[in-house]
């Protein structure tokens, strides 16, 4: 009677990313509780049609009928499992034997078998001669990770002529670095490795599921089946897109038609929706993004990996591109203020292909976004400043309530009361300790995590970590210089006795340090009620740490250390429609005012006489 495992065909879907293996589960828990040769668990595992090794204590197995003969067997195996018997010839392997496939592959007779082994992952296969095995040919493995085990294996037909192997690896510690990993062979005569197939942990909470469906399907009506590859990401039920590897004689041949023709496809029918339903139109373009990300390397967050690289070359996506401007028309439509301007921000990835027009369009939709109530627009002076940088103090500064510090060719003060400007000593926007010997020219990306780049009077000397992290996929780490020179969204604020003030967002990191740059301490996350290194040059944050100004895109939020929650938007009447984009922004000591340079002019976001009105 054929194997339960081998009826399934012509392919299984491996469901849902380190939570469910169905289809395979329900029918392997079937036949485990069915199999009367099985036998205890332990470290040999009896599997075949002859008579039992003397040496364990188990019963042989039902004779297969033809049909299971041509189909192969598969089983998997517990934990810790080093031996299986098969028809009296057993198989040995010090890490652990997961789960296998017999099958006669080379028509002599005798089965052989294709084997999924534990530590590292590695794809094993040996060849029946008479009796016993020759020694296993490796057909492929995956990196080992410290902390993490196979939670789930499977060896079962693809198709006439070939097999998948696939592997769940599980990180109790370390979820980024758990993966799924899909061998496909090829079982013609002498098995060989056609292609590897994995899909990475999520690297961020709260990052959709991904799934991966193999098949194969004569794509291209040759009379040969392909390799066709259902990347799904978030819901079961969610579409996916189907990824193509036609069959040649040299081997599998990708379509690279995909994913560009069904990202262009599906970002047009959100757009259609944009008007009758924003909600649907932000969700399906949301659905083309998450493939994009997942799927191409130019995301720079892809989680498939093929033949070990992450990411397919996809190039600069307009079906992505076009999806991202949709999503931020959405979401102003929808009302969402800062989830748009947050999304209109996300235009800048290079993997985007975005053509004025849609910019134009996407620019536009702000403009309707309401008014924040009471909050007056007032233009100031001009001032031409270097571009905005995140390790240089921003181009303004509230020295008090009234005055504001201009950092650019000629330093000055504005003074908002009289409306007139003075000149300024100090207009440095370099980020120094009070010597004048030590400066921040970078921040970098090393496999530790993010560090301050010092310099000491113009030469490299120090590399303080200010946040760490994990290493990033693919990273051959150690390695003795940066990996890139980004700033994962970190901007300084200053440099204080106490150490280096850095912000994203609304949280405050600190970077001790002592009088030649080297770190005092290990980094830290400031509370909200902790106070914050003093003195600091005037810029983004107020004197006492309390208010700090943030740009995005063309919106100014205004966070407030000591109330919990979402930062304020301030977007005064006339706002949306002015040109440029805004590259500096200073708060105020009562947060009361904002001054933000936007195209060469000063302007002043102010509520103070509202303020001063309330009893």
């Amino acid at each position: 009677m054929p194997s339960a495992l081998s009826r399934v065909a012509p392919h299984v879907r491996y469901d849902r990313e380190m939570r469910s293996f169905t289809l395979f589960g329900l029918l392997a828990a079937n036949l485990i509780t069915a199999c009367t040769s099985c036998g205890p668990s332990g470290p040999a595992v009896p599997f075949g049609l002859g008579e039992p090794d003397e040496s364990s204590e188990t019963t042989p197995e039902p004779e297969e009928s033809p049909t299971g003969e041509h189909q192969g067997q598969a089983r998997t195996f517990p934990a810790g499992t080093t031996r299986v018997d098969i028809e009296g010839a057993p198989l040995e392997d010090p890490g652990s034997i997961r789960a296998l496939l017999a099958r006669d592959l080379d028509a002599d007779g005798d089965r052989d078998v294709v084997a999924l082994v534990a530590g590292p992952p590695r794809v094993l296969f040996w060849r029946r001669n008479g009796s016993a095995f020759e020694a296993p040919q490796t057909l492929g493995s995956a990196p080992a990770a410290e902390g993490c085990e196979i939670d789930r294996a499977d060896v079962s037909p693809l198709g006439d002529r070939w097999l998948v192997v696939r592997s769940a690896l599980v990180c109790p510690e370390a979820p980024a670095d758990q993966r799924i990993d899909h061998w496909v062979i090829d079982t013609d005569r002498t098995p060989r490795p056609l292609e590897h197939f994995a899909t990475l942990g999520p690297q961020t909470a709260g990052a959709p599921d991904v799934d991966l469906e193999l098949a194969s399907d004569d794509r291209d009506e040759d009379g040969r089946d392909d390799l066709t590859v259902t990347v799904r990401v978030g819901d079961s039920d969610a579409p996916g897109i189907v990824l193509s590897w036609l069959d040649r004689p040299s081997g599998l041949a990708r379509d690279a038609t995909e994913p560009e023709a069904s990202l262009v496809e599906r970002s047009r029918d959100a757009l259609r929706r944009l008007r009758r339903s924003p909600r649907q139109a932000m969700l399906r373009s949301q659905r083309v993004l998450d493939l994009h990300r997942v799927v191409c390397r130019e995301s720079t967050h892809a989680r498939l990996l093929v033949g070990g690289t992450a990411g397919l070359p996809c190039g600069r996506s307009d079906g992505a591109g076009r999806a991202a401007t949709t999503i931020v028309r959405a979401r102003a439509a929808s009302g969402q203020a800062l989830e748009a301007l947050e999304a209109l921000e996300a235009l800048a990835n290079p993997g985007l292909d975005i053509n004025e027009e849609r910019r134009t369009f996407a620019r536009r939709a702000l403009e309707d976004l309401p008014p924040t109530p009471g909050l007056r627009l007032r233009e100031g002076p001009v001032l031409t400043a270097s571009g905005a940088s995140a390790v240089t103090l921003t181009a303004l500064g509230f020295l008090d309530e009234d005055r504001v510090l201009l950092r650019g060719p000629t330093p000055s003060v504005w003074d908002i009361a009289t409306d007139g400007t003075q000149p300024a000593e100090d207009g440095a926007r370099a980020v120094r300790d009070a010597s004048g010997r030590l400066e921040v020219v970078a921040i970098e990306r090393t496999c530790d995590g993010r560090v301050l780049r010092i310099s000491t009077n113009g030469l490299p000397s120090t590399s303080p970590l200010l946040h760490p992290l994990e290493p990033p996929a693919g990273a051959d780490c150690p390695l003795t210089g940066p990996i890139a020179r980004e700033s994962g969204g970190w901007r300084l604020l200053g440099w204080a006795p106490q150490g280096v003030l850095a912000a994203r967002g609304a949280e405050l990191r600190v970077v001790p340090l002592d009088v030649s740059g080297r770190a005092a301490g290990a980094s830290r996350t400031l509370s909200p009620s902790a106070p914050t290194p003093a003195p600091l040059p005037a810029g983004a944050i107020s004197r006492d740490g309390r208010f700090l100004a943030q740009l995005r895109g063309p919106g100014v939020l205004l966070h407030d250390r000591r109330h919990d929650g979402e930062p304020e938007l301030l977007w005064p009447e006339g706002w949306g429609s002015l040109d440029g984009e805004p590259t500096d922004a200073a708060a105020s000591p009562s947060g009361q005012r904002v001054a933000v340079l936007r195209a060469g002019r000063v302007y002043l976001l102010d509520r103070q006489d509202e303020a001063a009105a309330s009893p």
